[in-house]
């Protein structure tokens, strides 16, 4: 039970980084493209990009200390 719901939270955490990084990108390129870089949508971009790069940062290390956790076991 305790696994799968670790499965499921970086499944969840993996999904959403992805999808805000992504979408703070566009905006941002799309921003800078049209030339308006002092907007509401900017700060929104920016911190799209913020918070998909902490989901991804946080998947990373949830999966790395499983697996030291996994190693210290066998060891």
């Amino acid at each position: 039970m305790h696994t799968e719901r670790q499965r499921i939270r970086t499944v969840f955490l993996l999904a959403s980084g992805s999808i805000f990084l992504i979408s703070g990108i566009v905006g941002l390129l799309w921003l800078s493209t049209a030339h308006n870089n002092k907007s509401f949508g900017t700060v929104f971009a920016s911190f799209s990009v913020i918070a998909g790069t902490y989901f991804l940062l946080d998947t990373y290390l949830l999966k790395r200390s499983k697996e030291t956790k996994r190693l210290r076991e066998h060891s």
